[in-house]
């Protein structure tokens, strides 16, 4: 009898020994997911000062010719920006970037990025900082 809880034991260290490792390895991998969405953030902003549609302060300012580009499509969005920010008041800019591309990605690729050439996410941080400066959030740091 000794010996099988020993064996028994022997197991259930092993098993959770290796639940711990696995969420070691998740949250590995949950850094590495939002050090890329990062990255795509920042080279969105990089594209858009690159277009001169914008100045890379903090946060990025997007000049009135943008905006007048991209609002036709901003004022479809902004009733779900504003959803969005009624459930999830605290939502990062990386979320809201998430958000935002699920439910209008393919507009957004039709009517903003191909015909200017927008292709590193510049075109859907235009319309995030859009709908920001549309709905009176424009200092509001979400990040």
């Amino acid at each position: 009898m000794p010996t099988f809880i020993i064996s028994i034991s022997g197991i259930l260290l092993t098993v959770v020994l290796q639940v711990i490792y696995l969420f070691y390895r998740l949250g590995q991998v949950s850094v590495k997911i939002d050090t890329v969405w990062s990255f795509l953030i920042r080279r969105a902003e990089v594209e858009i000062v690159n277009k001169g549609w914008g100045k890379l302060n903090s946060p990025l300012e997007i000049d009135i010719n943008a905006i007048e580009m991209i609002e036709p499509l901003v004022r479809d969005i902004i009733p779900f920006y504003r959803e969005i920010l009624i459930r999830r008041p605290n939502i990062s800019d990386l979320d809201l970037f998430i958000e935002i591309e699920k439910k209008f990605g393919d507009s957004i690729v039709k009517s903003i990025c191909v015909p200017h050439k927008l292709e590193l996410g510049g075109c859907l941080l235009l319309i995030i900082m859009a709908c920001k400066q549309f709905s009176g959030n424009s200092g509001k740091e979400h990040s």
